[in-house]
């Protein structure tokens, strides 16, 4: 299978082998439309695989084949640019990213190919749902559905389908940057420098996946620390795409005035243990606001957080 209405779907991975074989399950009967055909990838990013068993097993009941490879070199970047390497040896048109803890809708597939034959875009991104346990706390800030009016920065691999021509050599030839191994973001890095270099882009809302939350991302800790660190990458992928001048023009004084704002707060979080969930949403608010300035001003002193060194899920 080659060409332009050939779609390679990538699954990066690292010891999740539950949530893996579930994601699998969900490709494997996936239906493009007429004249398009797919096939899986798996790239397990670990330095001790032990995720091949849950391909072969993927295998008998997928309509696709399933290519597995094995990365030792750990990075979620590294990772997907072994995707990339995958794909265009299969001379795929397309290249679909979708997180190894996520579940595809049955027509997820069929309906962006279907946004991108229709719009004649580069890129088509869809909804992600998110799935909370039923011991959510009361403070904690659920995540809406992805927005469909995302900027370049935002686009990330959770459920996007890319055209080949992006990473070809004889089109963009852009790869992930593998520099923002541990960091988390270089998927929203990625998508930037793709639209600032002229690729097109379309939202396809019926193009859904459903992300299970896990109890251990429900911490105050987890919270804080995502806050910290998501602020932190923006302004990586400022200080690499604007220079540093333009970066502490733009990003300290947002910093600065979202820590005050967080700090406004900080009399409501001596009542963070009342059992009045409106009270603690409240205190949450401020001190994840405090945490995303403190994220962004800190990447000016050198400091880069690495979330991705750790494993999150099974």
């Amino acid at each position: 299978m080659s060409g332009s209405k050939f779609v390679c779907i990538a699954v990066c991975t690292r010891a999740r082998p539950r949530m893996l074989r579930a994601c699998l399950q969900s490709l494997a009967g996936q239906q493009p439309p007429p004249g398009w055909n797919l096939a899986i990838l798996v790239i397990e990013n670990d330095p001790s695989p032990g995720c091949a068993s849950v391909v072969e097993e993927a295998l008998p009941s997928s309509s696709w084949p399933i290519h597995y490879a094995h990365e030792p070199e750990l990075g979620i970047p590294i990772a997907r640019n072994t995707a990339v390497r995958m794909a265009l040896g299969l001379k795929a048109g397309w290249l679909a990213f979708i997180d190894d803890d996520e579940v595809a809708s049955p027509e997820w597939m069929g309906k962006l190919c279907s946004k991108a034959a229709q719009q004649g875009v580069d890129i088509v991104n869809g909804p992600v749902h998110y799935q909370y346990p039923a011991n959510t706390p009361g403070w904690f800030h659920r995540r809406a559905t992805t927005d469909p009016e995302m900027k370049a920065g935002s686009l990330a691999t959770n459920n996007v389908l890319v055209r080949a021509s992006l990473f070809e050599e004889g089109g963009l030839g852009l790869r992930f940057n593998e520099g923002m191994r541990y960091t988390g973001g270089s998927d929203g890095e990625f998508f930037r420098r793709a639209i600032g270099l002229g690729a097109t882009s379309a939202w396809c809302g019926d193009a859904s996946v459903i992300e299970t939350v896990p109890e251990s991302r429900l911490t105050l800790k987890w919270q804080l620390s995502r806050a910290f660190r998501t602020a932190s990458n923006v302004v990586e992928i400022e200080l690499q795409q604007k220079g540093v001048l333009r970066a502490v023009l733009q990003r300290v004084p947002k910093n600065i005035l979202r820590l005050i704002g967080g700090s406004l707060h900080a009399p409501i979080i001596l009542f963070w243990p009342t059992q009045l969930p409106g009270i603690q949403r409240l205190g949450f608010k401020g001190m994840k606001s405090m945490a995303s300035a403190l994220g962004g001003l800190a990447r000016f002193f050198g400091f880069r957080p690495q979330p991705y060194k750790q494993i999150d899920g099974e």
